[in-house]
């Protein structure tokens, strides 16, 4: 066998070794504590106040507000909060999605 046969033999061998390592399978938390789930927090006290009054300071970076006949995509984030108001803007309804 050449040097050459031999080297790609091992090389081979140690790539195939270290796929069968064992791997940390812990999740990395990297997300901002200002992005983590909406549920999180209670967000039913919106519930009957005037969404364009709102303070968005307070609300999650990802919140969408969603009024009558408005086209939404139907992705699930789950740290996003949706305010579903009626037509007057009032909001009647808060979940995350």
């Amino acid at each position: 066998m050449t040097y050459r046969f031999k080297s790609c033999v091992v090389i081979a061998g140690l790539c195939l070794t270290s796929a069968c390592m064992a791997q940390d399978k812990t999740p990395i938390n990297d997300t901002p504590p200002s992005e983590l789930a909406c549920g999180d927090r209670s967000w039913e006290g919106l519930v009957g106040q005037d969404a364009e009054g709102l303070n968005h300071g307070i609300l999650p970076k990802r919140t969408r507000i969603i009024r009558p006949l408005s086209a939404i995509t139907m992705d699930h984030l789950p740290n996003r909060l949706n305010l579903v108001t009626d037509a007057e803007g009032v909001i009647t309804r808060t979940y995350c999605g």
